[in-house]
């Protein structure tokens, strides 16, 4: 089954989710797609949305939970560097379980690192662009050993996508260095912090890796350059636009 889609060059940009969503069903993508244009680079790295908006436009609560705790992660550094200094940790958090198993760990780190200063994440919430990619990074983390960067996506619970996951905003990241010329230190490691558990998982990084993942971004990417469209019923079970889906087909 194939369906028509004119894609312009400008639109050869993928998210995360865009990235998925083609390999799971060429169709999926392209409803999303059209449910969801294109943004300019400067709107998408600067437009932000406040966890009320999210609840008017219909969110189900345990991604709003998600939405709050990543609010919460971004914010922990400042709000909580003197807790964390001087290992004490703040009443409020005892009596919320995922932020006091984030404190818990945050403690951890900071004992580790020699050099106090590098527990100061480098970046947090990075919205980036790029000419192939687009999507935000949770956190970019200094390494313990101080060589290099760590890029860290915050999730409830480990998925079979997650070294994916990092590995493709890790390209986001070495992209957006290159193309604009940023000097960026140099991504060594990355890891997910899982805030259903309370745990780290952190893997080195090698410059093939980061060479595979912009391959098969581009890979995807030419694939969709065909337009050409196709149904994979197969995974039809977990996709979220079946209604959609079915007019779509009225319309071939």
């Amino acid at each position: 089954m194939v369906i028509e889609m004119v894609v312009l060059p400008y639109e050869l940009n993928l998210s995360l989710q865009e990235y998925f969503y083609f390999q799971e069903c060429p169709m999926k993508f392209r409803i999303h797609r059209i449910l969801n244009p294109i943004p300019f680079q400067s709107v998408f790295q600067s437009r932000e949305y406040s966890i009320e908006q999210y609840r008017l436009r219909g969110y189900p609560d345990y991604i709003l939970e998600g939405i709050e705790l990543h609010v919460f992660f971004k914010n922990f550094y400042e709000q909580h560097y003197h807790s964390i200094a001087s290992n004490k940790i703040p009443i409020a958090l005892e009596n919320d379980t995922k932020k006091r198993l984030f404190w818990l760990k945050q403690r951890e780190r900071y004992q580790l690192l020699h050099d106090k200063d590098l527990w100061l994440p480098y970046e947090r919430e990075l919205k980036l662009m790029t000419e192939k990619q687009r999507g935000k990074i949770d956190c970019i983390e200094f390494c313990a050993n101080g060589q290099g960067l760590r890029v860290v996506d915050y999730k409830p619970q480990p998925s079979e996508t997650d070294e994916e996951t990092v590995l493709f905003y890790s390209n986001l990241l070495f992209e957006y260095d290159l193309e604009n010329d940023l000097d960026i230190p140099e991504i060594t490691e990355v890891g997910c912090y899982y805030y259903n558990l309370g745990k780290y998982t952190i893997k080195r990084i090698t410059k093939e890796q980061l060479q595979q993942i912009s391959e098969r971004v581009s890979s995807v990417l030419e694939e969709i350059s065909k337009e050409n469209f196709s149904l994979d019923k197969s995974t039809c079970d977990k996709c979220s636009y079946p209604n959609v889906c079915k007019i779509e087909q009225m319309r071939m």
